[in-house]
């Protein structure tokens, strides 16, 4: 599976990096056929929000924490303080780890 991960380099800039998540078909719910499904991965907590429409986020803010967000419907166009930009559509998967400095989201019209 392949994900777009924002991280920050030494210089404290953000950028974008495609990672691959290594899935494996195993049985993960019998008598249910195999899925995919990858290694644990490790998780404390988690929120879950919905980004409408009309929030523009058009004040260039850091990643309050680390994310991993889905996009299920419409687009959302991510910008890394680096000036590199990155639109996420429906079905994709995007990690932001910490510190993930001056990253802003816009919703394009």
């Amino acid at each position: 599976m392949n994900l777009i991960r924002l991280y920050s380099d030494a210089a404290g800039e953000s950028h974008f990096e495609q990672v691959d998540l290594k899935l494996t078909l195993r049985e993960f719910a019998p008598p249910a056929a195999p899925l995919r499904v990858s290694d644990p991965q490790p998780a404390q907590n988690y929120v879950i929000l919905e980004v409408g429409a009309e929030w523009g986020g058009a004040v260039p803010h850091p990643s309050p924490t680390r994310m991993m967000a889905f996009s299920l419907s419409g687009c959302t166009r991510v910008t890394a303080s680096s000036g590199e930009s990155h639109t996420f559509v429906a079905g994709d998967c995007f990690i932001s780890d910490l510190p993930a400095r001056w990253v802003f989201i816009r919703l394009p019209n």
